[in-house]
């Protein structure tokens, strides 16, 4: 006798139906699993059966205990996603040196002799002054502060 039909008398008439189920339940899980498996790791059997990225590579694996031959077809190399670029590429490159063409000969006609008379960049550095001149602004600031809390 089932718990069910204790915690619910009233489906004691279809006790009979309620057995024909748990047998063809008891029947679909024996022929799901297998020796000492249980329902969770055929549930979690996606963690090893399909496509996985491992070890540097991808693997495939697949359950069909029945079957004579497996097959699996697709375009693995990546060279077709590469072929798909090339209408894409091949005016943006073209476009990038005729921009550079134009670039160089603009500067040619202003002269430009890169590094000869060319202005260099001066890193600035604190000295003391500028440090005294913080302190002297920081203490002006914490004078007023306190004057306009007094007056």
């Amino acid at each position: 006798m089932y718990r069910l039909l204790e915690l619910n008398p009233q489906l004691q008439p279809f006790a009979g139906d309620i057995d024909l189920r748990m047998e063809l339940y008891r029947s679909a899980k024996g022929r799901i699993l297998g020796k000492d498996q249980t329902l969770n790791d055929f549930a979690n059997a996606y963690n090893y059966y399909g496509f996985h990225h491992a070890d540097g590579g991808w693997y495939y694996r697949e359950w069909a205990p029945a079957a004579y031959q497996l097959y699996l077809e697709g375009e693995f190399n990546g060279i077709a996603r590469a072929k798909a670029l090339i209408p894409i590429l091949v005016p943006l490159f073209i476009s990038a040196f005729r921009r550079a063409d134009e670039l160089a000969t603009a500067m040619e006609c202003r002269c430009y002799h890169g590094g000869e008379g060319r202005t260099k960049l001066h890193v600035l550095r604190y000295e003391t002054r500028d440090y005294l001149t913080l302190a002297f602004y920081a203490a002006l600031c914490a004078a007023m502060i306190a004057l306009k809390k007094f007056f």
